[in-house]
């Protein structure tokens, strides 16, 4: 499964919780919404809000997605428009919610950076980034054959949904 980047690769930091991702005051009674990550993540990289568009990818270090074991910081992430996450490594709870709503993750470990410009195209069966431009491929850790039927089908919740619609 590839996936396109379009856009920018917004470098992030270390340690990205949740409450970055998508702050809890920010939560409506219907869940996330796109615009309370966009608001929440501003805070944190004022830049993000002027430039910011769907296709920008997210590219962090360690522990991208830990604190808080909600699935809306997941959901308001892929609201975005954002394509991928790549990082490090990911709190386990955030992987999981992740792939369960449908947002792509890929763990790239390698000391050369990613270009913030792209296009690039993450292949997540393979784990390679490839920068479009230059050619030059980036060596991930491909992603589970499990998760990647996961994403085809649009996430957990989508395939749940498909399988109770298909028993009635």
């Amino acid at each position: 499964m590839k996936v396109e980047i379009p856009g920018r690769c917004w470098k992030l930091g270390t340690n990205i919780d949740t409450d970055t991702l998508f702050p809890g005051r920010f939560m409506t009674l219907g869940g996330a919404t796109a615009q309370g990550a966009l608001r929440g993540l501003a805070a944190t990289y004022p830049e993000m809000a002027e430039r910011f568009t769907a296709g920008d990818a997210f590219v962090a270090g360690e522990n991208f997605g830990c604190g808080s074991s909600r699935e809306y910081a997941a959901t308001a992430v892929r609201d975005i428009g954002v394509p991928v996450v790549i990082a490090h490594s990911f709190a386990r709870i955030f992987y999981r919610n992740s792939f369960n709503v449908g947002l792509p993750l890929l763990e790239y470990r390698g000391g050369t950076p990613i270009p913030e410009e792209g296009p690039l195209i993450a292949d997540l069966a393979t784990g390679q980034i490839t920068h479009m431009p230059s050619g030059q491929v980036y060596a991930g850790v491909p992603v589970d054959p499990y998760l990647l039927d996961l994403l085809a089908d649009g996430g957990l919740m989508a395939r749940l949904r498909e399988r109770l619609q298909v028993r009635r």
